[in-house]
């Protein structure tokens, strides 16, 4: 093997270092919904010190959210928070005192896939409501006028991770709506029902350093090929 191919052979090793630190904890998004491959949009994290469960600090399935959305009465909110132990999946359904209007329930089932730590289920409202880990989870969520409901999947981390939620069942549907909330005030409104058809699927927006690792990995695999044809 020639100087010149060993170079190439590093270089590109080095350059797919760099990039893989470069990308580990993306904090924008693209939201899905459907088979449409067109993205709805994107969202941002919410930040803070806490951890993803004591971010969501419920206390007797009464919202008290460290940072998060607004909630709203009647609604399916969606978010990502990042804190101190990673990036975490929340979601809140409604919030207290909106009368029977906000009253409903709802089945779902979440798949993770391309994750590059061990995810679990941070958070349950009440016993057996979100199980399962660490690529497949269900949810069952009831909430009404005393209390909202909700969970927190996590951590997720890497540039490749893809959640998707395929609600199953749902009560009254969610009167509020369904949205994902973006830490910058905006968010997604989606459409809601049941099966494939209105799946949501979040995966993280890929950063500059993403497209290096791509093109290094081309550059190792060409001097590895190179090598195979000269021996």
């Amino acid at each position: 093997m020639s100087y010149r191919r060993k170079r190439i052979t590093a270089g590109a090793g080095a350059l797919i270092g760099v990039a893989l630190m470069s990308t580990a904890n993306a904090q924008v998004f693209y939201v899905y919904q459907g088979t449409d491959p067109t993205p709805k949009g994107t969202i941002s994290a919410y930040t803070g010190a806490a951890t993803g469960a004591g971010n969501y600090n419920y206390s007797s399935s009464s919202e008290n959210l460290l940072n998060g959305p607004t909630l709203s009465v009647g609604a399916a909110h969606l978010f990502m928070y990042a804190g101190s132990d990673g990036l975490h999946f929340n979601v809140v359904f409604s919030r207290r005192g909106g009368g029977a209007n906000g009253d409903g329930s709802a089945d779902w089932g979440i798949s993770l896939t391309g994750n590059g730590v061990t995810a679990s289920a941070q958070v349950e409202d009440d016993n057996n409501e979100l199980g399962g880990g660490p690529t497949s989870f269900t949810g069952g969520w009831d909430w009404n006028n005393a209390n909202s409901d909700g969970g927190v999947i996590g951590p997720l981390s890497g540039p490749l991770w893809s959640l998707t939620v395929t609600p199953m069942t749902t009560t009254k549907g969610y009167s509020g709506g369904i949205a994902a909330y973006s830490s910058d005030g905006s968010s997604l409104p989606l459409a809601y029902g049941t099966g494939s058809d209105y799946a949501i699927t979040i995966t993280p927006v890929p950063e500059p350093g993403e497209y290096v690792a791509i093109v290094a990995a081309g550059l190792l695999g060409l001097a590895s090929w190179r090598r195979w044809r000269r021996t």
